[in-house]
């Protein structure tokens, strides 16, 4: 097998390229996914990108790729890695297959060969352990240029929000130390390698994320007709003294009966005064008669999220005070959504939220920024004070938060970018006093 691949990478330096004729047959999703790699080498120039997917769980539990190495490529297997090589428009896969020793029990898993390299549209597969010698045969004596992916990877509901401080806080501990899986790639690297340059390619990546291809678009929509589907169930069934995982559960039975996926965050169910709490996921507490539920709770679908946050009474009636602060912050939010279209940006549409909430009287009652980006992960790479383009996608969350009540409400849609303004993805989830009370009545 190495011989083989070693044959191949002394072709690469020829430079020969993949005829467009070869992209024609293949899935369009595999010629998707190619089509992301080979931009992703023209931005980078030149030199070697060098990319990781996800390591084999630890846990019983089914594989979640890494969003980045999905998104350049689509492949679920753990272990496995990417080369690619701009100066040749090559693209090379690396994988582990399973032992057969282990077969019985996990299945064959992918292996390196010219159906795998069909399959994915790459230019060859070797077996991973076959890599530092190729990379070795590929940078031969010149002083190398290696692109690796620095930001720490996402994996399921991770997000590069929360990851971040837990990564650096273990750093420096003084019993831990720990480096992050990436920095330990960069340094391995510039070992193997005398005078290697090291360049981070997650601003590119970042910036090809940020904007969805209309097969994403697609996913996106379907993620939040399940969702919808989901939150039709927990508005029929909700009552006083359930508890809060219950609410959470139902929407992911409904969703998973419907081919919806992991989440893509842990459901937020806060009744009463935990509806305070921004990300309260311990969703232990028994909602009583006369309470709110704050509930932020979503589905997955293939690699794409949802986002969604609904505040309803758990006896299916606001009181006359839930709804007069209800309905001062869903007309905020429903401007809010109206004014979502190419040009302005989050920071803008943030800064106009705390303004209106300020003439409402609630100044002093918000606890978070607007929205966010959305899309592989819940809280997607971007820009807050960059123009928003269509084919973005984002959330409009406001909220008021009112401590010596117990009261917190919270409004969100998931909101994809047009050409001519916005798509609320999530409209068919209610949202007015009037549908939500509907929703709920059991009459």
């Amino acid at each position: 097998m190495r011989a083989g691949c070693l044959r191949f990478i002394a072709g690469i330096l020829a430079a020969l390229l993949i005829s467009s004729a070869a992209l024609a047959g293949p899935d369009p999703s595999a010629a998707e996914y190619r089509s992301r790699r080979e931009s992703l080498m023209k931005q980078a120039g030149g030199g070697v990108i060098l990319l990781m997917g996800a390591e084999k769980r630890l846990d019983l539990a089914p594989f979640r790729q890494n969003n980045v190495f999905f998104y350049l490529s689509g492949i679920e297997e753990p272990g496995a890695a990417m080369v690619l090589l701009p100066d040749g428009n090559k693209h090379l896969l690396f994988l582990k297959p399973t032992p057969e020793s282990l077969e019985a029990w996990e299945g064959p898993g992918l292996k390196p060969g010219p159906e795998t390299e069909k399959l994915h549209l790459f230019d060859k597969s070797c077996l991973y352990s076959e890599l530092p010698a190729l990379l070795a045969e590929i940078v031969g004596k010149k002083d190398p240029i290696f692109h690796l992916h620095l930001a720490p990877e996402e994996i399921g509901a991770a997000i590069t929000d929360t990851v971040t401080p837990i990564f650096e806080a273990r750093k420096e501990d003084m019993l831990d130390g720990r480096p992050t899986r990436e920095e330990n790639l960069r340094t391995q690297i510039s070992l193997m390698f005398a005078n290697t340059t090291v360049k981070d390619v997650s601003p590119l990546m970042n910036g090809m994320r940020a904007v969805k291809s209309a097969s994403e678009q697609a996913t996106m929509r379907k993620a939040a007709e399940i969702t919808a589907a989901g939150w039709d169930a927990v508005l029929r069934a909700a009552a006083p003294g359930m508890y809060e995982y219950q609410l959470g559960s139902i929407l992911g039975h409904e969703c998973r009966m419907r081919g919806g996926q992991d989440w893509p965050y842990w459901p937020i169910v806060g009744s009463g005064p935990n509806s305070l709490i921004l990300h309260y996921m311990k969703n232990i507490r028994k909602a009583s008669a006369g309470e709110i539920v704050l509930m932020d709770a979503a589905c997955g679908f293939s690699y794409m999220s949802c986002d969604v946050t609904r505040t309803f009474p758990i006896s299916g009636k606001f009181s006359e005070e839930q709804a007069r602060i209800y309905n001062d912050l869903l007309e905020v939010q429903e401007a809010l959504v109206a004014e979502v279209k190419p040009g302005i940006s989050l920071s803008a549409l943030h800064a106009k939220s705390e303004e209106m909430l300020a003439k409402k009287g609630y100044k002093g009652r918000t606890r978070h920024f607007l929205g966010h980006y959305i899309g592989m992960a819940v809280h997607d790479p971007g820009d807050y004070n960059a123009p928003l383009a269509p084919g973005m996608a984002i959330t409009i969350e406001p909220g008021i938060y009112i401590q010596e009540k117990s009261l917190g409400i919270r409004i969100e849609d998931t909101i994809l970018v047009t050409e001519t303004g916005r798509e609320n993805l999530t409209a068919g989830i209610p949202k007015t006093i009037k549908d939500i009370e509907a929703a709920m009545a059991r009459d």
